[in-house]
This record gives C-alpha cells, structure tokens and sequence, in this order.
C-alpha cells in the first residue's frame, strides 16, 4: 500500500520527517515495514514506545498516518524506548494539530465505540506529536489496565491470562478487554479496525471529538504498555460517522 501525499506530508514517527523517507514529486513513498513480530527489539516490561514509519490511520496508525503496523498478525512496532513506559517523540510534518477541535458538535455523547469503515481522506485531522493527548483519558486507560491486570503502573505486566491463538490475538484480546472496560465507564472506545489495528482509540468528549491513540500491548511480550510511552496523539473523523 503506498501513502498518500496527505501521509507523506503527516506524521512518520520515531523522529522521522518525510524528507528521510525519500518522498517522489507526486508524493507516495514506499511503505516501510514494521519489525518485531516475535520480540526482535524488544527487551523488557511493555517497551515498545518506538514505531516503524509508513501506516494509515486505518491500518494501525500514529498521528496523520506513520504507524506500526502490528494487527492480528502479531507485526509490531520497533521498540526504542527503555523502561515500562516506552518512549516515542512523534515528530510532525504539515497539515497536522487541525481538525475537530474547537467547534466539536457533540451529536452524540459516550459511552461509543470508534466507526468502522472510515476511509484515509476522511481523518480530518491528527495530533503534530505523539504527546498530544489528554492527561484525565492518559490515566484512565492506565488505570483500566491496572484494573484489568492487576498489574502496577509502570510494571513488568505479562498478558499471559489474555493469551491467544498468538501474540498478535493476545493483543487483540487486550484491546477489547481494555475498550470494554472503559466505555464501561463511559467513555467512547474502540479500534481504527476491530480486531487489527495495534493501538486502540478513545475519546473522553465524542465521537465527534478527538480519538486519543494507544499503543498499550508490546508485541514483544506480549507485556502491558503504559502511559505515557503508549501515547499516539490524536485523529478526529469526519462527523457524518458519528450518526451511522
């Protein structure tokens, strides 16, 4: 799958700007895989705060497209950050920080769970870093994993009660486990594409409003990812979704 120009002038994580990525005149760049599929990289409790340019929002993504590329097959990011918590910069190229802010219509409130279906071009728009997100929705999806685990923040945390078929669906089982519990609170959560996307997407205003991403499952492990390394910063959708 080749990005677009939108993708290309978006996010490429970990530091990488799309310049690096040798971005051609008409825009496209060659998607770059993402590595880790048994742990390559990963080294410790729920690391995984790196990411592998080159995703689409719907195909596992970081802000404005640059995403690891995990998903039920157990792919998943790079791990570059020591330490429980992870650690990603999320560096930005153009068109990021607009959309859905400001002026959000709130047609329909939490609890909700994140549309299906919405196409690259309809992300209206993405966070410039992975550190843009809400405090209040960083500590409740932390604090629905300790309630989950019964694991410490910031611990060592093995998913081994949710395990699967394979990493990749111990994963997945996490991320319906952990929406689960926090629409149970009211929140709006869910996944970009249920049962593939490797982060999960929450929301503690709307549909409408901004989707808060988390990378909260080393695939490496499979071991919790906690906040603030599992932060993706945000997207927000066309809002003629929200009503579907």
């Amino acid at each position: 799958m080749i990005p677009t120009l939108r993708e290309c002038l978006g996010i490429l994580t970990a530091g990488v700007v799309a310049s690096s990525v040798g971005c051609s005149d008409d825009g496209k760049v060659a998607e770059s895989k993402s590595i880790d599929d048994a742990g390559a990289g990963a080294t410790g409790g729920g690391i995984d705060g790196g990411a592998a340019a080159g995703g689409f929002p719907s195909s596992g993504g970081s802000p404005a497209g640059g995403s690891s590329g995990g998903g039920a097959s157990g792919a998943a990011a790079s791990s570059s950050g020591g330490g429980p918590s992870g650690g990603s910069s999320g560096q930005a190229g153009a068109n990021c920080g607009t959309g859905g802010a400001g002026s959000i219509q709130c047609g329909t409130g939490g609890p909700c769970q994140f549309p299906q279906g919405v196409p690259d071009p309809d992300f209206i728009g993405a966070a410039c870093t992975y550190q843009d997100t809400d405090p209040t929705v960083d500590a409740a999806v932390n604090a629905a994993m300790v309630k989950l685990s019964g694991c410490n923040v910031l611990s060592d945390c093995d998913l081994s009660a949710f395990a699967g078929a394979d990493v990749g669906q111990t994963c997945q089982n996490w991320f319906a486990a952990v929406t689960a519990e926090l629409r149970a609170q009211g929140f709006c959560a869910g996944q970009h594409e249920v049962g593939y996307t490797d982060e999960i997407a929450v929301s503690n205003t709307c549909c409408e409003g901004h989707w808060y991403g988390y990378h909260i499952c080393n695939y490496g492990g499979p071991k919790v990812v906690w906040n603030p390394g599992a932060r993706r910063g945000w997207w927000a959708i066309k809002p003629s979704y929200c009503t579907k």
